[in-house]
This record gives structure tokens, sequence and C-alpha cells, in this order.
């Protein structure tokens, strides 16, 4: 059995076992390539992950090069609230009270008020001092679940909003 090495793995992405990935190909292969099959009569196993997002995230922060580890603008937070208005996500007037007072727009306070007490206060405060949002931010995570967003619908929002 090998140690885990995130540059030499093999994964299998989104519950899809008819393909992994393969991290030092930066490709997927079949389950029945051959250096796949030695590297599992070798007793490993490969990792179950989430998303192709959650791959590159893991991928990126372990150094690893790869197609998957996608890279997104980091918004100002007047991208991304005039974004969410420009998306129907928020209404004009909620857009404006947010930028100006910071008050929460009710498609994300209703996100937050599914929180625990302790993780609702410190959403809150995130959202009214945040000066930018990045894709990997946990309140977009949340929100994104909450809206029933798919990765590649949040992935086109933050490339939309980076270029206004």
């Amino acid at each position: 059995m090998l140690n885990y090495t995130p540059a030499n793995w093999y994964w299998i992405v989104a519950g899809d076992a008819s393909q992994v990935y393969a991290s030092a190909l930066a490709a997927y292969v079949a389950t029945d390539d051959p250096d796949f099959t030695v590297w599992c009569e070798d007793g490993n196993l490969p990792t179950k992950i989430a998303s192709e997002a959650e791959l590159g995230d893991v991928l990126k922060a372990a150094g690893v090069a790869s197609p998957l580890a996608k890279v997104f603008p980091t918004l100002t937070i007047r991208q991304f609230i005039i974004a969410l208005a420009q998306a129907g996500f928020i209404t004009p007037a909620e857009a404006l009270a947010a930028a100006t007072v910071r008050t929460i727009p009710a498609a994300i306070a209703a996100v937050f008020s599914g929180l625990p007490a302790d993780q609702k206060l410190g959403a809150e405060i995130t959202f009214g001092l945040m000066t930018q949002v990045s894709r990997n931010e946990p309140l977009v995570a949340a929100c994104a679940a909450s809206m029933g967003l798919t990765d590649a619908q949040v992935d086109a929002f933050f490339t939309n909003a980076a270029g206004i």
C-alpha cells in the first residue's frame, strides 16, 4: 500500500465509479486501466470526492497542477452585489441597501436563519464586514446549496461577476 500522495493518486468523482481521475496524469482513466489495476492490487483504494470543484481545491491546496484546480477571481463586494441583482437573486432595492448600509438581502438572510445560533451571528457579521468574496467562501457554498445551485452555476456566476 502506498502512502497518500495527492500528486499520484486516484479519485472517484461525484460517485461515478465507471472511471477514476488520475492526478499523476491530470486526466480520467477507465477502471480497467493497467496502471490503476496494479495500484489497486497493491492494496490502494481510490478516494471518493463529491465534485470536480472539490477535487480541484484539494489538488490546488496540495500544490498539484491540474485542469481541475480552477482559479476564480475574487470579487469585490460591489461586483458581488451587482451580480446578485443582475442574476435575480436579490432585488435592485436589496442590492442598494446591501451596498449602502449592509442590509442582508432576504435570500441570504433566509440561509443564515437556518444556521445554528452561533454560526448565524458569525455569518451575519462576515457578510456585514466583507469587502471581497471568494468562490471558496463557506458562505457562498451555504447560499448556493440553499438555492439549489450546481457548482457549474456558481462557477458561471463568479466568471460573469468578474466582468462587472
